[in-house]
């Protein structure tokens, strides 16, 4: 996990208040919350920032700033992680995928989604992840680069897969480097 935080964190330059940061004149950064990410791929910035905000805006309530933060790293980073299909089709396992990898019984099989569907479906799957793994991890609540990366593992392994995982046993015991 340290080393997904770190990934994170290098695609991330820069995570502070707005207040100790200067002004950015280029497309790679952009403000939300008082909050000023800039992101070193410029193509990511417009999507990270407009993820974050509706994140806040739809999805935080009852999140903190770190876990919200950690929301909006996640999601900057989900649709490169999972690539999107606007046609549902079966996984490699023969699970019916939509999207960037949404799974469930509203998946049918040859659907077509828009891309602004598709967004919905990811900002709700990545809040769902992220309360899912702040469920096993509580601890992770205000270490927003664990909790992101985290948050982008539970895409793969699923949430109860961490959980069941040394990565959390290891969280949960305090051992943050050795997770």
């Amino acid at each position: 996990v340290e080393m997904a935080a770190a990934a994170v964190s290098s695609d991330v330059a820069a995570l502070t208040p707005e207040a100790e940061i200067p002004q950015a004149a280029d497309a790679s950064s952009a403000k939300a919350g008082g909050w000023q990410i800039q992101i070193a791929a410029a193509s990511s910035a417009k999507l990270a920032m407009d993820l974050l905000a509706d994140a806040k805006a739809k999805i935080g309530g009852g999140l903190g700033a770190g876990a919200i933060t950690a929301l909006g790293m996640a999601m900057a980073f989900l649709p490169t992680d999972e690539g999107k299909r606007n046609v549902s089709y079966r996984d490699i396992v023969g699970v019916p995928t939509s999207c960037y990898g949404h799974t469930g019984a509203d998946v049918h099989v040859g659907e077509r989604k828009t891309d602004a569907e598709c967004r919905v479906l990811l900002e709700g799957d990545a809040a769902a992840h992220l309360r899912g793994a702040l469920k096993c991890s509580p601890e992770l609540a205000g270490m927003p680069n664990q909790l992101a990366a985290v948050t982008r593992l539970t895409f793969n392994i699923g949430v109860s897969g961490y959980c069941r995982s040394s990565i959390a046993r290891l969280f949960r015991a305090g051992q943050f480097r050795a997770a």
